[in-house]
């Protein structure tokens, strides 16, 4: 499909309790270069000062019930006026140009129907939030998928962010919308399903996101948890969905502790299962000490590396074992 010259484009943006960030990304989304747009605002019930803030904006605000990412975007949609659907988050920026390029990779073949660019740290981003950024940008924090890394050249890619992503807008049609049984993952079950329909996914390193990280432990393990139930749900959905990546960190605990009850009647399994649990301590050390020599990081970033690449063990062992149950 060509796309016409600039067409209306509809920016949907679910939000809920995001008064944190939700100003400078809605400043920023009205800073884009792009000429025909529209912001629809999809709002969870916030209780805190979200719609103020966004109601200071020429956008459609409208409530979602269903409680999930999936029913906001799909609120937007039944609504959007435009023939591109774009998606980010109230917990992102984007670039001035990020919309032009998007639409300009649509055009890029005629099995393009969906394009991503990257989920980039903010250069003003510092603290535990930038950490979490860095430690997402690994393979050990964010594994083999595209959607925390910074990529440099156009290439095909499987799926694309939620933060991050335009679609056309008869694509929902034809594959249906997103799934609203999903508490997260529902980017990832979309797009596998226009994949399987013979679609491309086309990925533009210049259209850009900056995204805003969690600011303390707890709230980053609330939302890998989350994270982990979704993906869980999704694999129950469709088993293809699992990749090794995903189980690895479930079995690991589960192997640990299953190591440390036997223990109790065969000692030596105990030296076995601390081995086990020291190998993958010196793993986070040496990704944590990369990060920091790298990009030239204190002490105490170091320590914040640390304990976000352990929380993040944690947060997705149990909240993927919570998802299959």
């Amino acid at each position: 499909m060509k796309v016409t010259k600039n067409p209306l484009v509809s920016i949907i943006l679910p939000t809920k309790n995001n008064d944190r960030t939700i100003n400078e990304c809605l400043k920023s989304v009205f800073s884009l270069n792009y000429p025909k747009k529209e912001v629809i605002i999809v709002d969870g019930h916030s209780t805190d000062d979200t719609i103020l803030i966004a109601s200071m904006y020429e956008a459609k605000i409208m409530y979602e019930n269903k409680g999930t990412r999936a029913g906001a975007c799909n609120e937007g949609i039944k609504i959007a006026k435009g023939s591109i659907i774009a998606f980010t988050d109230a917990d992102c920026t984007v670039g001035k140009t990020w919309l032009d390029d998007l639409v300009l990779a649509l055009d890029r073949d005629e099995g393009v129907v969906c394009a991503t660019g990257p989920n980039a740290i903010p250069s003003d981003l510092d603290g535990f939030s930038k950490a979490v950024g860095l430690a997402l940008s690994t393979p050990l924090g964010g594994g083999p998928s595209t959607h925390t890394k910074v990529l440099t050249e156009k290439k095909y890619v499987n799926s694309a962010p939620g933060c991050n992503a335009v679609y056309y807008k008869d694509i929902f049609d034809k594959i249906g919308l997103f799934d609203e049984s999903l508490i997260t993952a529902e980017d990832a079950d979309l797009n596998q399903r226009l994949k399987k329909s013979g679609y491309k996914i086309l990925y533009a390193p210049s259209a850009k996101v900056f995204h805003y990280h969690r600011t303390s432990l707890l709230k980053f393990f609330k939302q890998i948890y989350r994270y982990a139930i979704g993906r869980a749900q999704l694999v129950k959905k469709d088993k293809k969905a699992l990749g090794w990546i995903h189980i690895l960190p479930s079995l690991e605990l589960i192997g640990i502790i299953i190591l440390l009850l036997l223990a109790l009647k065969w000692p030596i399994l105990f030296i076995i299962s601390i081995g086990l649990i020291m190998s993958y301590f010196i793993v986070i050390l040496a990704f944590s000490t990369h990060l920091v020599i790298k990009n030239k990081l204190s002490f105490k970033m170091y320590l914040s590396l640390v304990l976000i690449f352990i929380t993040e063990f944690f947060g997705w062992s149990l909240g993927f074992i919570r998802g299959l149950v």
